[in-house]
This record gives C-alpha cells, sequence and structure tokens, in this order.
C-alpha cells in the first residue's frame, strides 16, 4: 500500500498518540464540556462579567414587567415570559421575533405545559447591551400587539424552510 504521508511531518495517528488522553478525545459532549468549563472558570474569576450578566437580567425583566409582561417569579437570569396562545400562534411569533426582529428565544407549549398557553425563554448574557435590552422589550411589545390582534393565527405550523 502506498502511503502518503511526508518522512518529515508524523503522521495524524502519531500525532494524536503523543497528546495527552484529554486531548485525544473525539466526543463531541467532550470537547463541549471543556469548553463550557473553561467559560465557567472565566466567568467566575471574572465578577464584572457575573454582576453584568445579573444587570441584564434584572433590566429586562423589569422593563418587561413595567410593559405589563407576566413574568412569574424567577430567581435566575432564564427569564420566562407568560403568554395565552396555541402552539401555531407561539412558532409563528418566535419565526417573526428571530427573522424580523433579530431576537432570539425559546418556546415551551402543550404538552409540556396546558394548551392555550405559551412560555418564551428568554436567556440575556452579560454582552448584551443596554440598546439590546430595549430592542428585545420594544420587539416584545409590537409582537404581543400583534398575537392579541390575531396576527399569528394559523391553521398549520409555518414550515421553517419556506419562511426565508
Amino acid at each position: 500500500a502506498q502511503s502518503f504521508s511526508s518522512p518529515a511531518l508524523p503522521s495524524a495517528r502519531a500525532m494524536r498518540a503523543s497528546r495527552p488522553p484529554m486531548e485525544r478525545a473525539h466526543s463531541s459532549a467532550m470537547i463541549q464540556s471543556r469548553a463550557l468549563d473553561n467559560l465557567l472558570r472565566g466567568f467566575f474569576a471574572c465578577p464584572e462579567l457575573r454582576e453584568k450578566l445579573w444587570n441584564n437580567a434584572l433590566k429586562l425583566q423589569a422593563g418587561l414587567k413595567e410593559r405589563g409582561f407576566d413574568i412569574g417569579n424567577t430567581d435566575t437570569m432564564v427569564t420566562p415570559v407568560y403568554m395565552k396562545g396555541g402552539i401555531e400562534e407561539a412558532t409563528a411569533m418566535v419565526m417573526d421575533m428571530r427573522e424580523n426582529y433579530g431576537i432570539f428565544c425559546s418556546i415551551v407549549v402543550y404538552p409540556v405545559i396546558p394548551k392555550g398557553h405559551i412560555i418564551y425563554r428568554l436567556i440575556p448574557t452579560a454582552a448584551h447591551t443596554d440598546a439590546d435590552i430595549e430592542a428585545t422589550l420594544n420587539a416584545f411589545s409590537e409582537t404581543k400587539k400583534k398575537l392579541d390582534e390575531g396576527a399569528y393565527k394559523a391553521e398549520a405550523i409555518p414550515d421553517m424552510a419556506e419562511a426565508r
């Protein structure tokens, strides 16, 4: 069998074998776990990042409450926003938020929660600015108005591939 490796360079197998065991891992989960571990070490080493994260979370939560949104009782930076509507409306609204306002949030709908209810989950970060928070608050106000006016009523969940 012909070999394509250069005699001057070690083979990929030899290079992998020479690495410490943790660096030889091929598992995506392990790589993600190590990345998260490094991120958390940096986060806990920088109290200013923790403070900024909590300030952003509290600004977002206060702004939502001031605009009349129900966020329940949350003591984490993960901010739930409770609304009424069906799965189709929730899907259309979250697509509108992402495509037209540049806001990403996840949704929780039936069967996880009762039919007719929607929970939007927002997760602010230390990297968000006051302008980002204000844009999010404005987007929620506008899309809530659309939801209340029936703009997101649909008989089927929109095909995300066709939304573009």
